[in-house]
């Protein structure tokens, strides 16, 4: 499954493709130039015979690295972690735990809670959606702040709503 996501705003631009395998990170390639966060970076991640390779390229400040990570941890990257939760039968009370590889060779362990059910507004009606909290999949992550995300209750979980410690972004309207 290959999955190509593209956010643009006039700070932000993202290009994202994914490709998954039965839920498994095949390859990965993604560009960002984000005036938001101050991120301008080029990084790719593939699957070899015992490892992940990862390339990043820091656009703004030159840093440029290959690395190589485990694939006994099954890492996934954000848009094919996006695409599982789309796919994925949810109900109330569901955990999900994944390892989110980042650009910077690091690998994330992290557990997405789905706790309630909520009416939605979006394009001038309500719709059934799913609040899930992200956390670190640590045993100190009850200390440190939780990301927020609003799915649609039906299947496909489409993402309507994120917040985190850099804001909130909203899906302006339904597919």
């Amino acid at each position: 499954q290959q999955i190509t996501s593209t956010l643009t705003s006039p700070t932000f631009f993202e290009k994202n493709t994914t490709t998954l395998h039965n839920n498994t990170l095949i390859q990965m390639k993604q560009t960002t130039n984000n005036n938001i966060d101050n991120e301008f970076f080029y990084w790719t991640a593939t699957k070899q015979n015992n490892t992940y390779d990862i390339y990043y390229k820091n656009n703004r400040f030159m840093e440029e690295f290959d690395a190589k990570l485990p694939l006994k941890l099954n890492p996934m990257s954000l848009q094919g972690l996006i695409y599982i939760i789309q796919k994925k039968t949810l109900d109330l009370n569901d955990t999900l735990s994944i390892n989110l590889l980042t650009p910077w060779k690091t690998i994330i362990p992290i557990k997405f809670k789905v706790l309630k059910e909520v009416p939605y507004p979006i394009n001038n009606k309500i719709i059934n959606s799913y609040y899930i909290e992200l956390e670190l999949d640590l045993f100190f992550s009850y200390i440190l702040p939780k990301t927020k995300i609003w799915v649609t209750k039906s299947s496909p979980h489409y993402l309507l709503k994120q917040t985190d410690t850099n804001g909130t972004y909203m899906l302006k309207g339904l597919p």
